[in-house]
């Protein structure tokens, strides 16, 4: 038996016999492997259309005094 992982095949000689089993095992373990679909729209808004709409987000007092240190504090 030889793999080859560029493939993703088995390159398999034997008897019929043993091809045969090793068939029947390959089909049994080569499962579909699941999958997930992810979807995003990245939009920008400024602050005044937000509120436009209604939208008031607030970081709290913590994210607050983060961002303080954080503007002061430049990477």
């Amino acid at each position: 038996m030889t793999v080859d992982k560029r493939t993703n095949r088995l390159l398999l000689r034997d008897n019929k016999t043993a091809l045969s089993a090793l068939e029947q095992w390959v089909a049994q373990m080569d499962l579909p492997v699941g999958q997930v679909e992810l979807s995003a729209h990245i939009v920008t808004i400024n602050e005044k259309s937000l509120r436009e709409l209604g939208v008031k987000w607030t970081l709290g007092r913590c994210a607050t005094r983060w961002w303080r240190w954080a503007s002061h504090h430049a990477w």
